[in-house]
């Protein structure tokens, strides 16, 4: 993705002015459109709920996570961003319209059919390391895993992961699952910890590494399918435990993933 192009989206969404009004995308996304409308709210679909320093920040944010779809922006003492997993036109009933104080702005993008196929920023190709070094433990062969302790939302813990080189972790069978409980179970107590899987869809959810198919649901998400939690996280307890559906924006402990190379 071109800072040029990212800019050049700003500076067009200074100009729009109705919902009727597209901003087509030149570069990496030549399908891209971005429409504004204005105090307008989508609700019970939020990714992350965040503070940012303008609009420009808000749109990176959309564009750098793979299952953003649309954004409100909201302007009052304070600036904050919503990141949506869904659309006005997906989820037609939980649009309505904003009357609190303050100015709700809420654009949708339709770069591709599904959310892989937008115009993402790629990461840069970095070499994998032949073993684990420093906190990252080799928990099962060739992959090395940690566990972060210091609490942080999905979307926050998901980017210091993947500056560390990795991603949050991907679960791909009960052995690898077993493997987490003994390494981790005690540091995480009575909690859970985020992990690499979240919802794209109503009662549908995605590890990050799309090969991994696992699921294990705790007794609490069994049979349930809640919009607002809309994140995964590990739960190790003994009887209740599994995997655990959650609220992005809560801030809990993590565990990133790092493969190894061969």
């Amino acid at each position: 993705m071109e800072i040029n192009w990212m800019l050049a989206i700003f500076m067009d969404l200074l100009v729009i002015k109705d919902a009727a009004s597209y901003v087509v995308g030149t570069s990496t996304c030549t399908q891209g459109l971005m429409c504004l409308e204005n105090n307008k709210v989508l609700h019970n679909n939020e990714i992350t709920h965040t503070k940012v320093r303008s609009l420009l920040e808000c749109v990176r944010d959309c564009l750098q996570e793979v299952h953003c779809k649309s954004i409100n922006f909201y302007e009052d003492e304070e600036t904050i961003c919503r990141l949506h997993n869904e659309t006005k036109t997906t989820k037609p009933g939980d649009f309505n319209s904003f009357s609190d104080s303050g100015v709700m702005k809420y654009y949708d993008f339709e770069c591709g059919v599904e959310a892989p196929a937008w115009c993402k920023e790629q990461a840069p190709v970095s070499v994998l390391p032949a073993s684990c070094d420093g906190e990252w433990e080799e928990v099962w062969p060739g992959f090395c895993v940690k566990l972060q302790d210091d609490a942080k939302t999905w979307s926050d813990a998901r980017s210091e992961c993947q500056a560390a080189g990795g991603d949050l972790a991907t679960i791909h069978d009960q052995e690898q699952y077993d493997a987490l409980v003994t390494a981790y179970k005690q540091r995480i107590e009575f909690s859970n910890a985020w992990i690499g899987l979240i919802r794209t869809g109503e009662y549908q959810w995605e590890w990050l590494d799309p090969s991994s198919s696992y699921e294990n649901w705790d007794m609490s998400s069994t049979g349930s399918d809640q919009a607002a939690q809309a994140c995964g996280g590990f739960y190790p307890d003994d009887y209740f435990g599994g995997i655990i559906k959650n609220t992005c924006a809560y801030t809990r402990k993590f565990i990133c993933r790092l493969d190894l190379g061969t």
